[in-house]
């Protein structure tokens, strides 16, 4: 299987990596106790840990998980799929604080910057005191945030499915015309964003024109994104419990990964540390822990056959692209 879905999956999976004919099933036992490093009192349906110098600065240990800033976002899970948002988060150093009663999603851009989204617009964090302060002029419900990290563009999806688009400097909101209903967005680090509408029909989106993704389910009842881990390139969605790997060309690829115990939220973006959410907990997998443990005989022969672009994962930190 591809580098980029095991780096992925394999924290969750604790299996070697399957041949054509085997899969991989990801059950209620990937979740172990000892891996929960975050209980709240509602689900956790969104995960952001920023890939800026919030957490890649120079005076920072790149292999002390704890001191990862994480942001997260508790809600209800409607019936119909929908949130009954109960807060964004902070988490650090094992603790966790509310930072925005009314937050909804976050992003982040470059240096120390993070974006959140609220009923009632966008904020900016102010990570001294760790409190977020109102930004620009938007008071619509915001969703879902994602920065288009080649040209500095910040996207946000209000709650009424309208996509807009925003600079840093000038800090007016455009809206995004060609894409249409969209629930959620995510992009690759080639500046290609990936959305699904209402049907949770899937497309692509250059900047310039809009292409569906075909080879998917043609009427799926449910699909989550998943951020593409730093390095990759691939993008992945699971739709009706199987992954699937997301092509820029339209294109997608059915993978040998089925979840039976599905997350409620993704954050494999740093490769060596992954966090998952599952009834109402967060899941640290501490990817050099496991190595240097010993405790996966699987896990760590892929690790070692795959040890050359880790270490250039972190020597380099953040990816170039930031």
């Amino acid at each position: 299987m591809k580098f980029a879905i095991l780096t992925a999956l394999v924290a969750l999976a604790a299996a070697a990596p399957p041949s054509t004919n085997e899969q991989i099933i990801v059950t209620k036992k990937f979740y172990p106790d000892s891996y929960a490093v975050y209980t709240g009192h509602h689900d956790i349906v969104d995960i952001l840990v920023p890939l800026n110098q919030i957490n890649y600065s120079d005076d920072i240990n790149e292999d002390t998980a704890t001191k990862l800033t994480v942001f997260f976002v508790e809600a209800d899970i409607k019936d119909d799929g929908t949130y009954d948002y109960k807060g964004l988060y902070v988490f650090k150093n094992g603790i966790a604080k509310k930072v925005l009663e009314n937050g909804q999603c976050s992003t982040y851009a470059k240096d120390k910057i993070i974006y959140f989204g609220a009923s009632d617009g966008i904020y900016k964090y102010n990570e001294q005191d760790q409190t977020a302060t109102k930004y620009g002029t938007v008071s619509e419900s915001v969703i879902r945030m994602a920065v288009d990290t080649e040209n500095a563009h910040v996207y946000y999806l209000t709650s009424d499915y309208v996509l807009y688009k925003f600079d840093e400097g000038e800090k007016v909101a455009t809206k995004v015309e060609a894409v249409k209903d969209a629930r959620d967005i995510v992009f690759d680090f080639d500046g290609t964003m990936y959305f699904y509408d209402g049907n949770h029909q899937v497309y692509t989106y250059n900047g310039e024109r809009v292409l569906k993704i075909e080879g998917l389910p043609a009427h799926p009842a449910k699909v989550a994104l998943v951020r593409v881990p730093v390095l990759m390139n691939e993008m992945y969605a699971v739709v009706d419990g199987w992954l699937y790997e997301l092509r820029a060309d339209g294109t997608s690829e059915k993978e040998p990964v089925k979840f039976q115990a599905q997350p409620t939220a993704y954050a494999p973006d740093a490769i060596l540390y992954q966090y998952y959410a599952y009834k109402q907990k967060i899941y640290l997998y501490n990817l050099i822990n496991l190595f240097a443990e010993n405790s996966i005989d699987e896990l760590n022969e892929f690790l070692n056959d795959n040890q050359e672009q880790i270490n250039t994962y972190k020597n380099t930190k953040v990816s170039s692209r930031l």
